[in-house]
């Protein structure tokens, strides 16, 4: 039997965050308040013992690792995977967010637009209308970023396979959306995964749930 509890956990905070920058490939250090952030998932997690940790090999993601591993109790080995990198936002790399966001506006309407932010489906029309806002065709779209990340859970789980425990997967914010989106699209909050939250998906046998999401208080994180 395969029974996997994994902890999703999002980069701490980077100068391109704190900019309003889109930051896919393209990387940046975290921010000191990134560095808290990712000091204090360590703390929310510490006491959690980790089969393994499957990381991102982005520079911000391994940044955010180190310190988390600093405080766990049971030390842990990451595997660095090309795979868990952030979705490639193609020539709007390093570009204002808020300018992107406006130029959906434009495109669909203030009210329109709205709409498509409280649907369960938001995760594909925003990945989607990223993708056609990039002139030069390069960017990823909803279903090449959910064909990269499907790939790379299998991998994992079978490697994990006849394992139970807890499995980390540092990453980032559309990836780890990804990730709950294909388990449960109703489980996406609003806005996007924080900074440093941790969310918990269970596995079991090729059965998935949502157990938690977006948490960054230890009162809101349900470990069993």
């Amino acid at each position: 039997m395969t029974h996997l509890t994994f902890y999703l956990i999002r980069h701490g905070q980077t100068q391109l965050n704190a900019e309003r920058k889109l930051q896919g490939v393209m990387d940046s250090a975290l921010t000191e308040k990134g560095k808290r952030q990712a000091a204090k998932a360590g703390q929310l997690i510490a006491n959690v013992k980790f089969l393994k940790a499957y990381s991102s090999d982005s520079g911000r993601v391994k940044q955010t690792g180190e310190i988390i591993r600093k405080y766990n109790r049971q030390k842990f080995d990451v595997t660095y995977r090309s795979g868990l990198r952030e979705f490639y936002f193609g020539n709007l790399e390093g570009s204002s967010a808020l300018k992107a966001y406006w130029t959906v506006i434009k495109q669909h309407g203030l009210r329109q637009t709205y709409r498509m932010h409280q649907e369960p489906d938001f995760l594909v029309t925003l990945l989607n209308n990223l993708y056609n806002l990039d002139q030069t065709r390069q960017a990823e779209d909803f279903e090449l970023l959910k064909q990269r990340v499907t790939e790379q859970m299998k991998k994992i789980i079978l490697e994990m396979a006849d394992h139970e425990g807890n499995v980390l997967i540092l990453a980032h914010a559309l990836v780890l959306s990804m990730l709950i989106y294909l388990v449960d699209a109703t489980a996406l909050p609003k806005g996007f995964l924080k900074n440093g939250s941790v969310s918990i998906l269970d596995y079991q046998d090729g059965n998935w749930s949502v157990k938690s999401v977006n948490i960054a208080d230890a009162k809101e994180l349900k470990i069993d």
